[in-house]
């Protein structure tokens, strides 16, 4: 997933848009998921989700909660399932924001088809 997109307030929905033929389809109907916003730091992660295999890569999992979060993130929101749609090729999961943590760290951003943070990427 390389976006999220807030649905409501009250109840705290976000939805999360996946490809059909991904592996985390499958694996995610019906159960609980983490949106981890990625800090400047972890772009190695960012590219072994989006599909390039890193050769040394080892993620610090936090698996306490509702559903593992990956540490040193800028944000993470914990999320049950509350509506799932088919969309074409995608499934929207939409999910109830259980839990929310975040600390003052840049984001990793991918704009103009480079990774980076917005200070570095935005000229």
């Amino acid at each position: 997933m390389n976006s999220f997109t807030s649905v409501s307030l009250d109840p705290p929905l976000a939805l999360v848009s996946i490809h059909k033929e991904a592996k985390a389809c499958t694996s995610m109907k019906d159960k609980a998921f983490t949106i981890n916003i990625l800090s400047d730091e972890q772009e190695s992660i960012a590219w072994q989700f989006a599909g390039s295999k890193q050769e040394i890569l080892e993620i610090d999992w936090h698996n306490k909660g509702i559903s593992p979060k990956i540490n040193g993130s800028v944000a993470w929101l914990e999320c049950t399932p509350w509506r799932e749609y088919d969309a074409g090729d995608h499934v929207l999961f939409i999910g109830e924001i259980k839990e929310l943590h975040f600390e003052d760290l840049e984001a990793l951003t991918f704009y103009q088809g480079e990774m980076g943070f917005a200070k570095q990427l935005v000229k």
